[in-house]
């Protein structure tokens, strides 16, 4: 699962943060979030990108030259009702 994708001017995918990174069980990683989702797996990423996602997707857009004009997606996992009974 994808949580957060950073794109060009263009609609180029430039970066993302993925299950490569949350999901990580060795030491390299270079997406989006800088290494801070890695390894933590997928809830403790929603929730850590939930809360920093936007700040770290601008960082990485100027870290990638991606001009003023960068687009970007951030995961909102929608709340769902649960049955109780």
């Amino acid at each position: 699962m994808v949580i957060m994708s950073v794109y060009d001017s263009k609609a180029n995918e430039i970066g993302r943060c993925d299950s490569r990174c949350y999901d990580a069980q060795e030491l390299d990683c270079e997406c989006v979030c800088f290494g801070k989702l890695h390894g933590l797996g997928l809830k403790a990423a929603i929730i850590e990108a939930t809360k920093h996602g936007e700040r770290w997707v601008t960082r990485y857009a100027a870290a990638k030259n991606a001009g003023p004009a960068f687009d970007a997606e951030i995961l909102e996992v929608p709340r769902r009702q649960i049955n109780l009974f």
